[in-house]
């Protein structure tokens, strides 16, 4: 039993009871003015309105009962014994709420029937048990279903199961073996032109199950058979067309047979990529270029003698120099490329034989600094500090080998620095906190130990882990900066792309390690990196541990241009020569000896391991260097090779500034679509306001809900594909979402979509305590209060009024 009180507030008014005291006349009694007084302060204490709070047994009992059509005859079955097992449980007094799923209502005790017709939406029945449940109310629930789901919209439920602290208990039914179908369709931003590859996700049981990839009448690609049991993904690669927006069905084929139920999609196909191109050296050297990169890049040639001219080559994704001697580039110009390229993201694809790695007088300027090779071997490079910060994801999601490999992978990290250095862990598991805090690594054993003691435990709640990451690594006293995500991906929501932005823009790059996690996280985490011009490694198993070495050497070199007659081979890791057929590219006629920087990835190697194709990020840009004339002498016997123009269509993008102008995002809620868009450059715009257009020509009316970033919500059909073109100023983006992307529609519902009983379960069990404690009954006392001040008020009306002859004990009393 307690006393609550509604409006406590009104309590600092008992602070002025001793002013009735103060200049009290003579012939006033004592007893008189604490008779008032009791009566002001039995007033002030019915206006904080308190309560009586009594302990009950009572609790409040919710049962969602799956009965939908999808489920076997069996697990239906199943589902009511376990619902009739736990209502014999269920005391006599208790209140019942029973929320059915599907089917026909079934007989059993209940206060209270909830029938939904949607039958498969596992949102909308822990809505209604949430409705359920009074306020403040003690409650328990229990979710008898597969966790399979028509739609994924129970973030807002679980939320306030949470935060009112109802326990869930899940009960998992057997999920029943079905037919192949096609679950999901992704395809990777692409421009026209550009090779591009579709993964399928295929779920179900069948033997030689193959998709076959569409675009209307014209068979695009197909994938070959495989055995299915569960879920499985098929790459499918296909050459994008030159139109917006592409429509694509996949659909199975297998056994033979032909299923003709298909998943359709439309991929957003973007504008060309703008090049700047620099070179004076080749005649006709541009329109060669161009026909070369086809028409998912737009060249825009540029005599040398203008270079100079250029304020911010900030306005192109990408710069060519391709074999441009520094009389060609002024110490000015180069100056400013480097500041669009390190300041702003811009790409650099630095290409060349003589008059680029020679003596074209490039030592010891500012471009030189930047290239991932150096003209010579540096007799020393001295090692600039870094600040490290690992953020782990320690939840319950990580529990055993990912954990571990986790804890490895930061291990490896601490072990890569030197004393200077800074380092620092922050763990997240609803909670987020310095494991160890950011200090400079004196003690690699005790900074180790720290990390080993580690354990698995809570949710994951990653936003302010990573700010507080963010807020350690800013402040540290290092040249380089740095955060290492350490996590599933499989986390809260939160603003994580316009704060991994953020550090970016502070030069804080942010990568990303997934030790284990599903399509949804790798997404999540890949995405993360690209925000954060890092890196993103998958670590499934100990033998694919990685390390970081982010120091960044200046040295300076003169290199020597010679023939290189060996064969061209492609650096194993790197996807920049993949699906390029079976044909390799011809010898080189010369190639540039240089030594790579430790800290850049070879690309591609000549003769005897020389390297031809190197990269690194430098600042927020991406630098490549290639070590011959990509349309001269070097590459001469190139002209025969027939995927040369696709491969150096791919070297551009992958050089070319990682993210887009803006990005844009379309979430769809059933009969409605939000747009969001976000400038990567807040200040970029020239602070108009972005125009979104639909399909139809429909605005999306917007605003904006901080600096760059703008947010539009207009109705549309869930059937219809949502395609959307953003203009802003000379930037043109556009986007697309498949019709139904947020809910099941006419498909099967995915395993991969279903509602995570067991995490359920964990999350809520937390929040709710030991459940012991029943309903507490409040009892309003203000009235009681409001009548006592009554009494007392006609009491002191009573003293003043008595008769003083008719009682000579009063009379003697107030004289």
């Amino acid at each position: 039993m307690s006393v609550t009180f509604l409006h406590p507030h009104w309590a600092w008014l008992l602070l002025g009871l001793p002013l009735l005291w103060w200049q009290v006349r003579p012939g006033v009694r004592r007893g008189h003015i604490v008779l008032r007084a009791a009566i002001i302060a039995t007033i002030i204490m019915a206006l904080t309105q308190p309560g009586l709070l009594i302990a009950t047994d009572r609790r409040h009992h919710v049962f969602v009962l799956d009965q939908k059509p999808a489920l076997t005859q069996a697990s239906r079955s199943r589902a009511r014994q376990e619902l009739a097992a736990r209502l014999v449980r269920v005391p006599a007094g208790d209140p019942v709420a029973l929320v059915q799923i599907g089917g026909r209502p079934i007989a059993a005790r209940a206060d209270r029937r909830i029938l939904l017709d949607d039958a498969g939406s596992l949102s909308a029945a822990l809505a209604q048990a949430v409705e359920a449940v009074p306020p403040d109310a003690t409650a328990t629930v229990t979710v008898i279903t597969d966790g399979l789901s028509s739609d994924r919209h129970w973030g807002r439920s679980i939320s306030a199961l949470i935060g009112r602290g109802i326990a869930v208990e899940t009960v998992a039914l057997d999920r029943p073996r079905r037919a192949p179908f096609i679950s999901n369709l992704v395809i990777a931003p692409v421009r026209a032109g550009e090779r591009v590859e579709a993964v399928a996700t295929i779920e179900g049981t069948g033997d030689d199950v193959a998709v076959a990839l569409y675009s209307g009448d014209r068979l695009l690609a197909t994938s070959p058979g495989v055995a299915l049991d569960g879920v499985t993904r098929v790459a499918l690669r296909f050459t994008a067309a030159a139109v917006p927006f592409m429509s694509l069905r996949a659909v199975l084929r297998g056994g033979g047979r032909s299923d003709g139920a298909g998943f359709d999609m439309v991929a957003a196909i973007q504008p060309p990529l703008s090049l700047l191109y620099l070179g004076e050296r080749q005649a006709g050297a541009a329109a060669t270029l161009q026909r070369l990169l086809g028409p998912g890049v737009r060249v825009d040639a540029r005599r040398p003698a203008e270079a100079a001219a250029i304020r911010d080559f900030a306005g192109w994704p990408v710069v060519m120099l391709d074999d441009l001697p520094a009389s060609g580039l002024p110490a000015a110009a180069q100056a400013r490329l480097m500041q669009a390229v390190e300041r702003r993201g811009t790409g650099l694809f630095y290409a060349g034989g003589k008059a680029a790695f020679g003596d074209g007088g490039y030592q010891q300027t500012p471009l030189a600094a930047a290239l991932p090779v150096t003209f010579r071997q540096e007799e020393k490079a001295e090692r600039p500090g870094i600040a490290l910060a690992v953020v782990i994801d320690s939840s319950g999601s990580m529990t055993g080998q990912p954990l571990e490999l986790a804890k490895y992978v930061a291990r490896l990290a601490v072990r890569q620095l030197t004393p200077k250095d800074h380092f620092g862990v922050v763990e997240f598991y609803g909670a987020k906190q310095w494991a160890v805090p950011m200090q400079p690594v004196r003690d690699a054993q005790a900074v180790e130990r720290a990390i080993g003691r580690m354990q698995a435990q809570g949710s994951s709640v990653l936003f302010p882990a990573l700010q507080e990451a963010y807020y350690g690594v800013k402040n540290a006293p290092a040249r380089y900066k740095h955060v290492l995500v350490i996590s599933d991906g499989d986390v809260s929501n939160g603003e994580f792309e316009q704060l991994i932005r953020h550090m970016a823009a502070d030069r804080i790059n942010v990568s990303t390690v997934v030790p284990v996690g599903d399509e949804r996280g790798i997404q999540n985490m890949t995405q993360w990196a690209r925000w954060g011009l890092g890196r993103f490694y998958y670590v499934p198993t100990d033998a694919s541990l990685v390390q970081l070495d982010l120091s960044v050497p200046a040295t300076t070199a003169m290199p020597s241009y010679r023939p290189a007659l060996g064969p061209v081979r492609a650096v194993p890791g790197h996807d920049w020569w993949r699906d390029l057929g079976s044909s390799p590219p011809p010898p080189l006629a010369g190639v540039v000896r240089v030594d790579v920087r430790p800290d850049a990835e070879t690309v591609a190697t000549a003769s005897a391991g020389t390297p031809l194709v190197a990269s690194w990020l430098y600042g927020r840009g991406r630098v490549t260097s290639m070590m011959t004339e990509p349309l001269g002498q070097g590459t001469g016997g190139w002209a025969g090779w027939p995927h040369y123009g696709e491969w150096l269509s791919r070297v551009v993008a992958r050089t070319a500034a990682a993210d887009m102008p803006v990005a844009v995002t379309i979430d769809r809620t059933f009969g409605t679509i939000r747009v969001t868009l976000q400038r990567a450059d807040t200040a970029g715009g020239g602070g108009a306001m972005p125009d979104v257009r639909l399909d139809d020509g429909r605005r999306v009316p917007l605003e904006q809900e901080a600096p760059g970033l703008f947010v539009g919500t207009v109705p549309f059909p869930q059937d219809r594909a949502a395609m959307v073109t953003v203009t802003d100023g000379a930037t043109v983006v556009r986007a697309a979402d498949r019709a139904f992307s947020d809910t099941a529609g006419a498909h099967p519902m995915s395993a991969l979509h279903a509602l995570p009983l067991a995490a359920l379960a964990k999350a809520t069990g937390g929040a709710a305590g030991d459940g012991t404690r029943g309903d507490r009954i409040a009892t309003p006392l203000w009235g009681w209060l409001a009548l006592v001040a009554l009494l007392l008020y006609l009491a002191e009306i009573a003293w003043r009024r008595w008769p003083p002859q008719r009682n000579p004990a009063w009379r003697d009393a107030r004289t």
